[in-house]
């Protein structure tokens, strides 16, 4: 056997009794013998070359770093491109539904192709949602599950009505194809007549003026409360509804408040008297008062009404307003004679006179047609309203006429040189046939003060009812 030697210091291939290196010019030392030469050899047997053992090792480590890191690589690109699955991203979509976890499903749920800006607050709307509702849960779950499926098999999923649905984004780092859970967007449209605060879902929002339409959103496609408040000057009104996404047109859900409110009726045997709302004056007489409110029915409104003598203020009896519509009666113990009122006797017997005087223009009107006295009922009209009207035209529809019956007359109200006044008439007219024309009507005169006393100046008045007689 041809015995090998191999430099100490290069690895060179020795020739046998060479006494210095060719390779790297070293000397060569005795004891490199037969025996570092068949270690060498038997390194390399059955390989057909003959290594220096330095160099095998380093070869060996470097080859099994690099199997290594191609292991890392593949094993790392095939769990990333699981994570970006559309199926894994709907099972954790139900599965932190599931589990309640609201901060998952806001970050599920929160893609730059969203408007909704949905935070844990809203998210546990949508999980609460869900559990109330499973059959809308178990619908979202097949729809997901289909979506996810043909987008894995390389097809895009026909549009959905789903409220949550799977959309591909596009890459992530170049090599993953990106989805997103995208809820669908619902409007609430509001309306209310009267200026109202807004309240969605607790929070609240921008408020609205009377008769103005306001959209509101986008909100998640769920049940959501929705609170209109509208500030009365004595109470508050407040109205609740619920809506919902079945209700939805085109993603807009409408909701008209109705915030009127509740109103009583006021008496007193002193009409004249002030009205005070829990101790406070409103400044408003009892007669000037027809319906009062809107008015809180919760028992925490109470009522009296006060008038200045001169012995000094009388209180009436107080009442709680404990139902909508009643009549609440503000009695005071004993008549007070006007002449013992204070600083307003004289206003109130004025006010009185008035009162009578008003009424006996609108009685005597139509008693002067009845007698078909026609020149005495037009002197009755303010000289605004006959420049306007003529004698001869007016008295010539009222020639049939022969009976007028006026009830129901009431001083509505008495400002400065100008009056309302409320009444019903049922008039009687002679027809062709023998007959007699029976109509009922029913309104309000508006009147003004001239400076020969009160005129009738602008009429309101509606037929109500005709028979024939």
């Amino acid at each position: 056997m041809i015995s090998l030697n191999y430099c100490q210091q290069c690895g060179h291939r020795l020739e046998e009794n060479q006494t210095f290196c060719t390779n790297c010019g070293a000397k060569v030392v005795e004891s490199q013998n037969a025996v570092q030469s068949q270690n060498v050899m038997k390194a390399g047997e059955g390989s057909g070359s003959r290594r220096p053992v330095l160099a095998t090792k380093k070869s060996k480590i470097f080859a099994s770093i690099g199997v290594l890191l191609i292991l890392v690589i593949a094993s790392s690109f095939f769990i990333v491109k699981s994570v970006y699955k559309p199926t894994k991203l709907a099972e954790n979509f139900i599965l932190a539904i599931n589990n309640h976890d609201a901060k998952k499903v806001a970050h599920l749920l929160n893609s730059k192709q969203s408007d909704i800006k949905i935070d844990e607050k809203v998210a546990k709307q949508l999980i609460d949602h869900y559990q109330m509702n499973p059959s809308e849960f178990s619908e979202l779950k097949n729809s997901l599950h289909k979506e996810a499926v043909i987008y894995e098999k390389g097809a895009f999923p026909e549009h959905t009505d789903a409220d949550i649905s799977i959309n591909k984004l596009g890459k992530k780092w170049l090599f993953f194809d990106y989805y997103a859970l995208i809820p669908k967007n619902l409007y609430i449209v509001v309306t209310a007549n009267h200026d109202s605060h807004i309240y969605i879902d607790g929070k609240k929002y921008e408020p609205i003026k009377k008769d103005e339409e306001r959209t509101y959103g986008p909100f998640l496609p769920i049940n959501h409360k929705v609170q209109a408040v509208y500030k009365g000057e004595y109470a508050d009104v407040k109205q609740v509804e619920e809506v919902s996404p079945s209700d939805a047109e085109e993603n807009k859900v409408y909701i008209n408040f109705d915030l009127t409110g509740d109103y009583v009726y006021l008496y007193s045997n002193i009409e004249d008297a002030t009205l005070f709302v829990n101790g406070k004056s409103t400044g408003l007489k009892i007669s000037d008062v027809e319906e009062f409110g809107p008015v809180a029915t919760d028992g925490s409104m109470t009522l009296h009404a006060e008038i200045k003598t001169a012995d000094g203020t009388v209180k009436s009896n107080k009442k709680t307003i404990k139902e909508a519509g009643e009549t609440i009666d503000l009695l005071f113990e004993q008549e007070i004679p006007m002449e013992d009122f204070e600083d307003v006797g004289d206003s109130l017997k004025d006010y009185h006179d008035e009162q009578s005087e008003i009424e006996n223009v609108i009685m005597s009107h139509y008693t002067s047609i009845s007698s078909g006295d026609y020149e005495t009922a037009y002197a009755m009209f303010s000289s605004s309203r006959r420049s306007k009207i003529s004698y001869e035209k007016w008295s010539k529809g009222l020639k049939n006429n022969f009976k007028n019956e006026v009830t129901n007359v009431s001083v509505e109200s008495i400002e400065n040189d100008q009056a309302t006044v409320s009444f019903q008439l049922t008039s009687y007219d002679k027809q062709d046939d023998g007959s007699t024309l029976v109509q009922e009507w029913g309104g309000k005169w508006y009147l003004v003060k001239e400076s020969d006393g009160w005129k009738l100046a602008t009429p309101e008045i509606k037929k109500l009812n005709t028979r024939t007689e």
